[in-house]
């Protein structure tokens, strides 16, 4: 077996006993996956017990340029300046 099947198979059964978790904990037979990961929807797509639906959306490449240049909060500038 390659690395990359074995990676494969190793990434499946982890993701069955995540599955499983959510399945039993919530009842939910149904779940989005916002990884944008293609190698975990591979994994699900290799499922035979997963019935899966990609949806590929594209964000306007204006509103990604704004955003570049949009000031972003620092969250991290009250623990910089906290006096201990």
């Amino acid at each position: 077996m390659s690395a990359t099947r074995m990676w494969i198979s190793a990434v499946q059964s982890a993701l069955q006993l995540l599955l499983q978790g959510i399945t039993e904990r919530t009842g939910a037979t149904s779940f989005v996956d916002s990884s944008k990961s293609p190698e975990i929807a591979l994994a699900f797509g290799l499922m035979r017990d997963v019935d899966l639906y990609v949806i590929n959306l594209l964000r306007d490449p204006r509103a990604v340029a704004c955003s570049w240049f949009r000031k972003k909060p620092d969250h991290f500038a009250v623990l910089r300046n906290m006096r201990t």
